[in-house]
């Protein structure tokens, strides 16, 4: 009996200290976000898409490195593996127990 009202006071203290923390986490959450900040936050995502967008279109057109501006040279094909492969024998059994 004093196991389950343990883990029932357990409970309902983890409860209520989660939602005391997930409604003061909301109204910063709230707080912080305003008009300004929105526009501040888009604006840093447009500069950032169209930075990615020049470097991406750079480095397609001239197989130029985004970042050290050197040419990209392909890799080689891979090779075929012309070493065969070998059987790994199993071990003995052994018959006793």
């Amino acid at each position: 009996m004093f196991r389950r009202l343990f883990w029932f006071v357990a409970g309902a203290v983890a409860g209520i200290t989660g939602m005391s923390w997930l409604k003061r986490r909301a109204t910063e959450m709230r707080e912080a976000i305003t008009p300004s900040s929105v526009l501040s936050l888009l604006g840093d995502l447009v500069v950032i898409a169209y930075r990615r967008a020049l470097v991406g279109l750079s480095w397609l057109s001239g197989l130029v490195g985004p970042t050290d501006r050197t040419e990209v040279v392909a890799p080689p094909p891979p090779t075929l593996r012309t070493a065969t492969r070998r059987h790994i024998a199993s071990r003995p059994h052994n018959s006793h127990r």
